[in-house]
């Protein structure tokens, strides 16, 4: 799993993330790498960044690689937008996603004749979806935009980028902890709560309730206080799993990159390829530059 983020401000886009890895063993328990990669430049000098959450890659494939390859067209293309890239994405990254985990999906689903059988393949529809911020901006046009887009297998059309709200964080993956920093409580017990039997006050009477303990966002940060924001937010979610009873979906560095509306893709926080090797030997680790 992870936790991700994006953040839009005037100033440009804010993105963070986790760096934890989750695979599957042959014992079928989970494996948690703590040196992956969810945030990647498009290209070269690029003006577009993009985070991921959810699914970590496609067999055969890589998100590295699809990535590279969808580099180059923008470069060959330039898109007019930064909704028209993301348009562009969706339609790429749709036919490599349906094709491998959508089909594999539906044949599972069709093969599936018990109630049981049937509850384990709706369970593991929310595990293989993936999802995707993409922001920056689109040359010559200098005013920011960030796009949200989702892919789940039993989907069954590309889907359709979201706009993300200027000045409002989106945390993705994990976010119970920040949820629960921001709104007072966590979201998913608020909904089990309203529909519990033992709670007749409804949903506007529990938020009454919970309204005092708001912290909320903090709106139109300026670009240093957004990027300290995305990173204290993503910094709080590793260190509140690693110390609970749960797994450690989340963890590894901490990345931060921005795309301002002045200067391309640049990395605030950034491991090294050697990360993972500085770490087993006990070394201290340097960001890249």
């Amino acid at each position: 799993m992870t936790i991700a983020a994006c953040y839009l401000s005037p100033e440009g886009v804010v993105f963070g993330s986790d760096s934890t890895t989750t695979v599957a063993s042959s014992s079928s328990d989970e494996h948690y790498f703590d040196f992956g990669q969810k945030i990647f430049e498009l290209g070269e000098a690029a003006t577009l960044g993009i985070v991921s959450w959810g699914l970590g890659g496609i067999q055969h494939t890589s998100y590295r690689t699809l990535y590279a390859e969808f580099a180059d067209d923008l470069s060959s293309n330039p898109p007019a937008s930064v909704e028209e890239a993301a348009k562009r994405w969706a339609a790429k990254f749709y036919s490599v996603y349906d094709s491998a985990v959508g089909a594999a999906y539906r044949a599972a689903e069709a093969a599936a004749h018990t109630p049981e059988d049937k509850a384990a393949v709706e369970d593991n529809c929310d595990r293989i979806a993936v999802g995707f911020c993409l922001g920056g901006i689109a040359l010559p046009n200098r005013r920011p935009g960030a796009f949200e887009l989702e892919f789940r297998p039993d989907g069954t059309t590309i889907p359709e980028p979201i706009q993300l709200p200027m000045g409002l964080a989106v945390f993705r993956g994990v976010p119970m902890l920040i949820n629960r920093m921001l709104y007072g409580i966590d979201l998913e017990l608020f909904d089990k709560i309203v529909a519990s039997p033992l709670w007749s006050g409804g949903g506007d009477k529990l938020a009454e309730l919970v309204q005092p303990f708001l912290l909320g966002q903090p709106a139109m940060l300026p670009l240093r206080d957004a990027i300290d924001w995305i990173y204290a937010c993503i910094y709080s979610t590793i260190k509140g799993l690693k110390f609970s009873p749960l797994p450690p979906i989340c963890g590894g560095p901490v990345e931060v990159a921005v795309v301002t509306t002045d200067r391309p893709f640049r990395w605030v926080k950034h491991k090294n390829l050697d990360a993972a090797v500085v770490d087993v030997a006990g070394g201290t680790h340097q960001d890249a530059t």
